[in-house]
């Protein structure tokens, strides 16, 4: 079980299947293809799609328990000029996948990207070790991304 610390330093658990990590959204350019991070903080949250059937129904077959879809939302945790508005997906298994921009060398940016070809783009606001460049990944953002793939695969 993780714990999450919330800005009033309350502690409360998060359930294993949850994820909550804080990451800022980032603009991308088509023609340029340059990645810019927006100047404004953000908290994303995968929560598991609760099948509302799921308590009626116990004797589900192994395929539909297996389809582990997840909501995944990025909210914003400060107040901007312009008003930016939360960002919400449905995710279902084997559509979406969570990866790193290599070119990016000053931070540690990823896409979202869709089976569709959508793409969202974020970056991690957690600082990494101060013996580390700024696009390294620290032990803790490779735990992250293992966790999240698993969620994209429906593994978690």
């Amino acid at each position: 079980m993780s714990v999450a610390v919330t800005k009033s330093s309350i502690t409360t658990p998060i359930p294993k299947q949850q994820l909550k990590f804080r990451a800022g959204i980032c603009s991308f350019d088509e023609e340029t293809k340059i990645i810019t991070p927006k100047p404004i903080k953000g908290l994303i949250t995968m929560i598991p799609v609760k099948n509302e059937d799921e308590e009626e129904d116990q004797n589900m077959d192994e395929e539909e328990e297996d389809l582990k879809m997840y909501n995944f939302k990025w909210t914003p945790t400060e107040k901007s000029v312009t008003p930016v508005e939360d960002i919400e997906y449905v995710l279902l298994p084997g559509e979406n996948s969570w990866q790193k921009i290599d070119s990016c060398t000053n931070g540690r940016c990823f896409v979202l990207l869709f089976s569709s070809g959508e793409k969202q783009f974020f970056w991690l606001q957690d600082k990494t070790d101060s013996n580390k460049k700024l696009n390294e990944l620290s032990d803790k953002d490779e735990k992250l991304i293992l966790d999240i793939n698993k969620v994209m695969s429906g593994e978690y």
